[in-house]
């Protein structure tokens, strides 16, 4: 005899239930819950729970409340983290949240502490900023830069070869029929040395190509440096091409939009904006070097073995680039 069609749909179902598990599964939960001596309030709980393997062990529970503890722990750390990041990220003088004008106006502000920090360290040591006992006329004739510059070519830990027959007289600004007592102002130098300097600030087009390349060893000493030579560069500012408070990245956005008469510089980031194509030597006509200056260990610009080195593969470079640009050793 055939069998209805409902209990035919039943027996399918109970197949299907039996090979998915579902019916030992219930089974299970029931024979338990039948042999449990105190019958729980909640059934309906109980079965929920056991069907999922039964409720954690006590301590399987302790550990994860503790792991759970400890996660949570560690979220407020890294969201404290993150708060302190992003206060950092809206005082910094990035150049990508505000325009490249406002930018270094902003870093002025920076640099105003960073002299402050010179001033303070210079009161607590004796930084070296002496100069040779010799007067300055007699320092900067051009055979007398030219053989300091060749001396400090003998340094065993320079890793650069410099063709010394291009060291010529020739190449030097002389200096010594300026007059003026004792070491003249920078500004003053640079005025001397470049002829029409106002003429050659009102002619200049050219982006990021400055006329003045000044090189000293640290951040802060160009920092001053920089700060004298803001009222010569008007009515555009100094470059500013060391790594004390921008990255390389923000200088080559600057140079490629800003007429830079004057830049200031370490050797190794000038390099590197070089290369980069981001400073132009076209309009190069005088570079200085900070020979004479000091840092704290009394070391000169030549005694750095890393500076120097660096400055020579630059050497190098401005000699076939821009052979007529005069070099000073200040």
């Amino acid at each position: 005899m055939t069998q209805p069609k409902s209990e035919s749909k039943k027996e399918e179902f109970r197949k299907y239930l039996e090979s998915t598990g579902v019916l030992d599964a219930f089974t299970k939960v029931l024979v338990g819950l039948y042999e449990e001596p105190e019958k729980p309030g909640d059934a309906l709980e109980f079965v929920k729970q056991h069907l999922h393997g039964g409720p954690p062990k006590s301590a399987e529970a302790e550990t994860l409340k503790k792991e759970i503890q400890e996660l949570q722990q560690k979220n407020q750390e890294l969201e404290q983290q993150v708060a302190q990041l992003q206060a950092a990220m809206r005082t910094s003088t990035s150049a990508d949240a505000i325009d490249d004008d406002q930018w270094w106006l902003e870093d002025d502000a920076v640099e105003e502490a960073t002299v402050k920090e010179i001033k303070v360290s210079s009161s607590k040591k004796t930084t070296a900023i002496e100069q040779p006992h010799e007067t300055f006329d007699i320092l900067h004739t051009q055979r007398r830069q030219r053989k300091e510059f060749l001396a400090a070519l003998k340094c065993p830990q320079r890793a650069v070869n410099v063709d010394k027959t291009t060291i010529k007289k020739s190449n030097f600004i002389d200096c010594s029929t300026l007059e003026t007592p004792g070491t003249p102002p920078l500004r003053d130098l640079i005025v001397f040395a470049c002829d029409s300097w106002k003429k050659l600030v009102k002619r200049l087009e050219a982006k990021g190509s400055p006329l003045v390349l000044v090189f000293s060893v640290s951040a802060l000493r160009e920092v001053e440096m920089r700060r004298e030579l803001v009222e010569l560069a008007k009515p555009h500012t100094v470059a500013k091409l060391f790594s004390k408070h921008m990255k390389v990245d923000q200088q080559s956005r600057f140079l490629t939009s800003h007429v830079t008469p004057i830049a200031v510089a370490t050797p190794e980031r000038a390099q590197k904006l070089l290369d980069m194509d981001s400073l132009n030597l076209s309009e190069l006509k005088l570079i200085v070097l900070d020979w004479y200056w000091r840092d704290i260990k009394m070391r000169r610009f030549s005694d750095i073995p890393e500076v120097w080195s660096s400055y020579l593969q630059l050497h190098n470079k401005i000699q076939k680039l821009q052979p007529e640009a005069k070099l000073f050793l200040y």
